[in-house]
């Protein structure tokens, strides 16, 4: 089973040792433990495991915020870079 997730923004929670990919999940259902696929370059992709879902409230409106747990500081670095905000993401159970 996968899904398609359309990221409206992305940040790092330090205090947590999270990275949430806030968005709206455009087609099928994403569940803690599914695979996001991020594109790196041509032919090159990776794969991070979500750690949680949950409700983000903001001023007029929603979204829906996947966490993925954070191993090293230098990884929430990286992530920023790869800039996936606009983009719209595979998430899989891997199946």
């Amino acid at each position: 089973m996968s899904a398609t997730f359309r990221v409206h923004q992305s940040f790092v929670l330090s205090a947590r040792s999270l990275y949430v990919f806030a968005g709206q999940v455009v087609q099928g259902d994403v569940r803690p433990g599914m695979k996001i696929r991020i594109a790196i370059s041509e032919g090159l992709e990776m794969e991070m495991p979500v750690e949680g879902v949950e409700a983000l409230r903001q001023d007029g409106g929603e979204l829906v915020a996947l966490t993925v747990a954070l191993e090293d500081p230098d990884d929430a670095d990286f992530l920023q870079q790869l800039d996936v905000v606009g983009e719209s993401l595979v998430v899989s159970d891997g199946a």
